[in-house]
């Protein structure tokens, strides 16, 4: 597969006029690293840009894979360094014996892969997962920006890959933290115009309420 592709598609019938403009999605496409090596899960593909722009009767399609940390990692290695949804991560062989023993003790290190979705905050796109990360994109090439991390943006330590936008303009979010105890998080950001710089939404998001868990992870299931 490969990694860059712009084809003009051929089309049967005829495009409604009001259709213009461009639809990008995100989602899984590779699963097959070397040495026979498969990723476990359909969650698991590491994520594929795709983008149909629509002008009159022609549409063009472009696709290009995230430049996540996940995906430059597991290319280099042939195998998942990071784990994913359903797959565990495998031993680095790009790192020294000492290098590997100290992932292998580490903490889980949450994945990059933003296969589920693409959402619009201000004048930025970016793509998004049920993780902590979420990734900028450039509409007009589909390069790979800057990451972004929800515990430091929203406060929450994972979000849900689809925020709602109210009719307003405010968007609205729910994520979980579980370092300062294990709740839920509804979180906010305000109205946005197109011209918006999306850092300055996300410095004046706020939590508008806490949901602790029923299950904090002492309790034992009778």
């Amino acid at each position: 597969m490969k990694h860059n592709l712009t084809i003009i598609l051929g089309l049967t019938g005829k495009i409604p006029e009001w259709v213009k403009g461009s639809l990008i999605r995100t989602g899984p496409a590779k699963f097959d690293l070397g040495d026979n090596f498969t990723l476990n899960h359909w969650l698991d593909g590491y994520a594929m840009l795709s983008k149909f722009t629509f002008d009159g009767d022609l549409v063009k399609y472009e696709k290009k894979f995230l430049q996540s940390d996940a995906y430059q990692r597991a290319m280099k290695a042939k195998r998942p360094v990071i784990t994913e949804f359903g797959t565990s991560k495998q031993a680095d062989p790009n790192k020294s014996l000492f290098g590997r023993l100290v992932s292998a003790i580490m903490p889980i290190e949450l994945s990059d892969n933003n296969q589920a979705a693409v959402f619009q905050l201000g004048n930025d796109v970016f793509a998004t997962s049920e993780t902590c990360f979420f990734r900028k994109i450039d509409p007009s090439n589909l390069s790979t920006g800057e990451k972004h991390d929800t515990n430091k943006c929203f406060g929450t330590n994972i979000a849900c890959a689809h925020p709602l936008v109210d009719d307003d303009g405010s968007m609205y979010n729910i994520g979980s933290t579980v370092i300062t105890g294990t709740k839920y998080n509804i979180f906010k950001l305000p109205p946005q115009a197109s011209n918006t710089s999306s850092k300055d939404l996300m410095k004046k998001s706020k939590i508008i309420c806490s949901i602790p868990s029923s299950w904090t992870g002492e309790k034992s299931i009778k």
